[in-house]
């Protein structure tokens, strides 16, 4: 495999984050997962996305394979309902969605778009694209089955009737990293329609 592409995926080892790392080593792309599972990558660093030596450490670890070509951060914690969560949970929340984002590349929803499309501009004349995939309530274990978003009331209001699923964002990123090249700065929302 030398000379394959390589990825770093946060999140790597359930939902979103353990489907791109099973698409992108499918088709002969190393990857390095971070998560406090293990994630079965080529590289499973086990630790918490919001310990930056951690990261940093994982990610010089993944660069052994070769130059970094994509970072996923898919590492996710979500609690429903901002008025009904505690401050540790809103703590949480925040730790691991902005600051693990902001630690792979170098904020809550809104925050990592800003973040993503500064960085875009800052560093698209290196040849690095970053862009972001956001798809809305997604069908993994961090939508709790008694959620809202799961409801068939929901489901209805939604074109295709249904929650998208981990493999559908996963192709999206895929799509972004190999053939997407004119994407520079934007946001992809694999949603069901959810937002039309």
């Amino acid at each position: 495999m030398t000379g394959a592409p390589v990825a770093v995926i946060t999140g790597a080892a359930s939902g979103i984050g353990a489907a791109c790392a099973r698409l992108l080593g499918d088709r002969g792309w190393r990857t390095a997962g971070i998560d406090l599972n293990d994630s079965g990558c080529d590289l499973s660093a086990t630790l918490d996305v919001t310990d930056r030596d951690g990261v940093r450490g994982a990610v010089d670890a993944a660069a052994e394979f070769g130059r970094i070509d994509l970072a996923v951060t898919a590492a996710g914690y979500y609690q429903e309902g901002i008025a009904a969560i505690s401050r540790a949970q809103w703590d949480r929340m925040i730790a691991v969605i902005l600051g693990g984002t902001v630690n792979v590349f170098a904020a809550v929803k809104g925050a990592v778009l800003g973040v993503v499309m500064s960085l875009a501009m800052e560093v698209a004349m290196t040849g690095v694209r970053v862009n972001a995939v956001a798809p809305g309530p997604t069908d993994t274990p961090l939508l709790a089955p008694h959620s809202l978003w799961r409801e068939p009331a929901y489901l209805a209001t939604l074109p295709l009737g249904r929650l998208v699923i981990p493999d559908e964002v996963a192709h999206t990123v895929y799509y972004l990293a190999t053939e997407g090249s004119m994407y520079c700065g934007e946001v992809l929302s694999p949603n069901a329609g959810a937002v039309i």
